[in-house]
């Protein structure tokens, strides 16, 4: 009985030790709470290096703990993000939008060789990127900066 006890504790520690830091939920629609197959997920991982600035032109500008997530809950939809790379704060801002789909999980990334930002479909359990969610937005070309313009950008408040 002490042996079972002792490692259905460790497997208990090894469970919660494995599961990460918080996360952190945000509400980009009104009224009440909607269940999760009604909503779509918008994640943003700490450790990932992007930082959201901006959601359907709502300002966000939140950097996330390395050890924290960042969800927004949004009605699915077609949506507009802009975000930026703190691992190369010479990057312009990538902007991309996609069409969100009801419970499914997107995460923005900038794609390597060039690529630019694009947002992914990702597992929700697993955070594997499934697909490429990117759509054009012909609105979008006249919000871009002209590409031999650095856009200005502000220092982002530190991780508390």
């Amino acid at each position: 009985m002490c042996r079972s006890r002792r490692v259905a504790g460790a497997c208990l520690a090894l469970l919660l030790s494995g599961c990460g830091g918080p996360t952190f939920i945000v509400q980009q629609y009104s009224g009440p709470v909607r269940p999760s197959d009604s909503i779509a997920v918008l994640r943003v991982n700490g450790d990932g290096g992007i930082v959201l600035v901006s959601l359907d032109g709502e300002p966000i500008r939140t950097r996330v703990a390395d050890d924290a997530r960042l969800h927004v809950e949004m009605v699915p939809g077609r949506h507009r993000l802009a975000f930026a790379d703190l691992a190369d704060a010479g990057r312009p801002l990538g902007r991309a939008a996609f069409v969100a789909g009801a419970g499914k999980t997107y995460r923005p990334l900038f794609a390597s060789h060039g690529g630019g930002a694009r947002v992914f479909e990702v597992d929700a359990a697993s955070d594997a990127p499934l697909r490429d969610a990117t759509v054009a937005d012909p609105g979008q070309e006249s919000a871009l900066p002209d590409p031999g313009q650095q856009p200005a950008r502000q220092p982002l408040p530190p991780v508390r």
